[in-house]
């Protein structure tokens, strides 16, 4: 049984794919297409828990550019969105992934990322 975090970050996570995915009018931000989308966190989870849920961080891929940039670490994935989305946006998450983030991943953390996931018009 899951426990109510679990449940919280679980929720947190399908919002902000859905949220990602329409952001992106339901196309990979590469390419265009619509074959199998995802949201992807440009800045990986792994190098900045604090911005998983930031919304600038996601980005919207297709099957074949989110298996190429996975299993590949192909360059060409980023230097897409980074030249489609432009250099402030690019500056914004490098500062965003610099800050100290001390609390996260508490029930009341998931609590507040599910308001201000609700929050954000599509």
């Amino acid at each position: 049984m899951k426990s109510k975090k679990q449940k919280l970050k679980a929720q947190c996570d399908k919002l902000f794919k859905e949220k990602i995915i329409k952001l992106a009018g339901d196309k990979c931000e590469a390419c265009g297409s619509n074959f199998g989308i995802t949201a992807h966190h440009f800045v990986p989870r792994s190098l900045a828990g604090h911005m998983v849920y930031y919304i600038p961080n996601g980005v919207c891929l297709c099957r074949a550019y989110h298996f190429a940039h996975h299993t590949r670490s192909e360059s060409r994935v980023h230097a897409t969105i980074i030249e489609k989305r432009g250099q402030s946006w690019w500056k914004d998450l490098i500062k965003k992934r610099g800050e100290k983030h001390f609390s996260y991943q508490t029930v009341q953390y998931y609590q507040d990322i599910i308001k201000q996931l609700d929050k954000i018009a599509i």
